[in-house]
């Protein structure tokens, strides 16, 4: 592996450790997930958007921004998708593991799958408020 490499294996994995705590990152990477195996069901049944579309009785255009990894889908949603494809739909939430050291991750040679990543609660640094502001007599 060139320098070049390993830095880069080196600020990919310092840059995952740092939003592995983001439920934004999370979110993205969850809804990624979904995409691919949504898109994985359709090619195997060589359906279109617009047939999936019919099926769930949305647009074309909700089908596309969905499919493109709008992240904020509903549940409801997802069990349209699913059961339009024939699909089970389930959620699994496990343990999260111990956070990998740079270290063990310059010989990883595959990327870790962002649904493996689950967001735990943490103590956020609490805002700094003005006072409120008084009439002068």
């Amino acid at each position: 592996m060139s320098a070049y490499e390993t830095s880069a294996s080196e600020w990919f994995a310092a840059m995952h450790e740092g939003f592995r705590d983001d439920p934004e990152y999370v979110a993205e990477g969850l809804a990624l997930d979904v995409v691919i195996e949504l898109g994985r069901a359709m090619r195997n049944q060589g359906l279109t958007q617009s047939e999936l579309a019919r099926r769930i009785g949305a647009s074309p255009a909700f089908v596309s921004q969905t499919l493109h990894g709008k992240p904020n889908m509903t549940l409801l949603t997802l069990a349209k998708f699913a059961l339009a494809l024939g699909l089970e739909c389930s959620v699994s939430l496990t343990p999260r593991p111990l956070a990998e050291s740079p270290e063990s991750m310059k010989d990883a040679t595959t990327s870790v799958p962002l649904s493996k990543v689950s967001p735990t609660p943490r103590a956020r640094p609490k805002r700094k408020t003005a006072a409120p502001v008084t009439a002068a007599k």
